[in-house]
């Protein structure tokens, strides 16, 4: 990533999630519903 400022990446073998760091909150409720589901759960 060039030229880009603030962001939160986030790299796992399953996915990569990128993000403004003004969205950090919702990147946590985010991570607590894929919690709740069986069929995500391989992404945390």
């Amino acid at each position: 990533l060039v030229g880009v400022k603030d962001l939160i990446v986030v790299h796992a073998p399953q996915a990569t999630l990128v993000c403004h760091k003004d969205r950090a909150q919702d990147v946590r409720a985010m991570v607590r519903l894929l919690a709740t589901r069986k069929a995500c759960r391989r992404f945390l």
